[in-house]
């Protein structure tokens, strides 16, 4: 969802360009002129298009912001890092900014948003707002470490242990000839080098 400070506002058009010539959809313009001319939205109907939190990143005085994203946090506090987008075949290229938490307070490091980045052969300067509203999912309630979870109790384990484990697991279901017992569970979140 956007909001719009119109007392920011410059009148340079961008938005309302955006709508026009990219999406196509026309949902803005400048209304009455003069010193009272302001963007506005057109007949009432609100900004719907799937590209729309590209407003966000036109606005060149932040005007436009994403209600996510808005005083969570500042922009320069957040580390910017290059990555692709794994929500659909596109593969939209990206940056996950993300704050690397405070060393006086306990903070952890998270995400705060994503961002297109310029790829004219695949995504252009744009990214679609499944892809930038995305990860979300991907960073509430992650997991920070492998957990191993027997008899109520859970441990920590390395990434070589975890496999060492797994392998043994599978291996002796094998052998027993208890194959039948063996299920691998995917995310649809993974992209398609993960999946392979």
């Amino acid at each position: 969802e956007l909001v719009l400070d119109r007392e920011r506002c410059i009148l340079c058009t961008r938005c309302v360009r955006f709508l026009d010539r990219v999406t196509g959809t026309r949902e803005l313009g400048v209304f009455e002129r003069g010193n009272k001319a302001e963007v506005g939205i057109r007949e009432g109907a609100p900004v719907e298009t799937g590209y729309a939190g590209n407003l966000v990143d036109l606005c060149p005085v932040g005007a436009i912001t994403d209600r996510v994203f808005r005083f969570s946090t500042r922009a320069w506090f957040l580390e910017p890092k290059a990555s692709f987008c794994p929500l659909c075949g596109r593969g939209c290229e990206i940056w996950i900014d993300e704050h690397p938490g405070f060393a006086r307070t306990e903070r952890a490091r998270r995400v705060f948003r994503v961002r297109p980045r310029d790829n004219a052969r695949v995504n252009g300067s744009w990214m679609c707002d499944a892809g930038r509203r995305g990860f979300v999912a991907l960073d509430r309630d992650r997991a920070g470490a492998i957990q191993h979870n027997k008899g109520g109790r859970r441990t920590s384990l390395s990434w070589n242990r975890a496999l060492l484990w797994a392998g043994h697991k599978v291996r002796e279901l094998a052998s027993k000839g208890r194959s039948d017992r063996i299920a691998v569970v995917l995310n649809s979140f993974l992209s398609n080098e993960e999946l392979f």
